[in-house]
């Protein structure tokens, strides 16, 4: 096949320079005599096959996917045609029109952090059918709900939601887990919570919004017994006559779903999505300045995860085939781990 920049000349001259192997050794004798070493030639073949996976990933390394679609589906059906891509979604500045975009987390942020912040209006994609760490919108109007301390609020849902984890998934909520955004204004509170549980990621998020709305009714059950709950209830606007609203949004856990990105404000608004200072967030403080935070911390898609990383980089389902292919790879001092 031909490839960029003249590269099958160079190929092919380094392909002439190997040792070849004639058609008799490599398939066998034409009467059924079984070739001569077979133990060698099969590692002379994957020895081959080995340079040849290695010169592929170094190519593909090289090559950094950016493309953009007017269409949610285009993007979407482009990003399955490739690797470690995801997919975000952005407004025009000046016509506030959504487009779509499709790369990596790496690509993504290398362009990103440099662009001017008034221009930044990002959103990522959470698809459906995909694994999704678990998240929170939550405001309410201030003049509406004058009385309402919005971090109060937030530090008495985590410690519901810790709740939840322990007893339904026996997993012990950690405050280093979640990444605090704020895009409030004196007119809302608007915040982003995002919890990224340690090598665990919800089905996708529909299974977030479910847990979601378990949250919700647990909020609900412990009004009666316990009156702080009663502080997370909110008025919807000025025409409600009482509080019997809570102030997490359970609409955004729809398929496909639009998420703001840290750094982002919607087209059309001033108030820029940030973090807080509290909990993960504040080691991110410099965000504010530099810019420089790696870009998964902000990342809903759960194969950012812990989880994802160990099953693509490390340790898979199948030891006992890893062990075997191994083996048979390994040369000499070389491991066949290194594929």
């Amino acid at each position: 096949m031909l490839g960029q920049g003249g590269s099958t000349t160079v190929e092919a001259k380094s392909f002439n320079r190997r040792k070849q192997l004639s058609p008799v050794v490599f398939y066998g004798s034409p009467h059924g005599v079984p070739p001569k070493q077979p133990s060698r030639l099969l590692l002379q073949v994957l020895r081959e096959i080995r340079v040849d996976l290695t010169a592929q990933k170094r190519l593909s390394s090289r090559k950094e996917v950016w493309a953009t679609f007017p269409r949610q589906e285009e993007a979407m059906q482009f990003a399955k045609r490739h690797e470690n891509v995801h997919v975000f979604s952005y407004q025009d500045h000046f016509s506030g029109q959504r487009r779509f975009l499709v790369s990596s987390y790496d690509e993504f942020w290398r362009r990103y952090k440099i662009m001017e912040s008034k221009f930044r209006h990002h959103y990522e994609v959470i698809q459906e059918d995909l694994p999704c760490h678990l998240y929170f919108d939550l405001e309410f109007n201030k003049k509406d709900n004058g009385n309402r301390n919005g971090d109060e609020m937030v530090d008495l849902l985590i410690s519901v939601v810790f709740e939840a984890l322990l007893e339904k998934y026996s997993i012990q909520g950690n405050m280093e887990w979640i990444l605090e955004l704020d895009s409030s204004t004196e007119v809302k509170f608007s915040r982003h919570l995002i919890i990224r549980i340690q090598k665990t990621a919800f089905k996708d998020n529909s299974h977030v919004g479910a847990f979601v709305t378990e949250i919700c009714s647990r909020i609900s059950s412990a009004k009666g017994r316990d009156g702080r709950f009663e502080n997370l209830s909110i008025r919807k606007d000025s025409s409600s006559a009482d509080f019997s609203h809570l102030f997490v949004d359970t609409a955004v856990y729809t398929r496909n779903r639009c998420f703001l990105l840290a750094l982002s404000s919607k087209a059309g608004k001033n108030s820029v999505l940030l973090p807080t200072g509290c909990f993960k967030a504040k080691d991110m403080m410099r965000l504010k300045r530099r810019c420089s935070c790696w870009p998964q911390e902000f990342a809903l898609n759960g194969c950012t995860s812990d989880a994802s990383a160990t099953y693509f980089l490390g340790k898979s389902p199948f030891p006992a085939l890893d062990a075997f292919v191994e083996f048979v790879a390994t040369i000499g001092n070389v491991s066949g781990y290194h594929l």
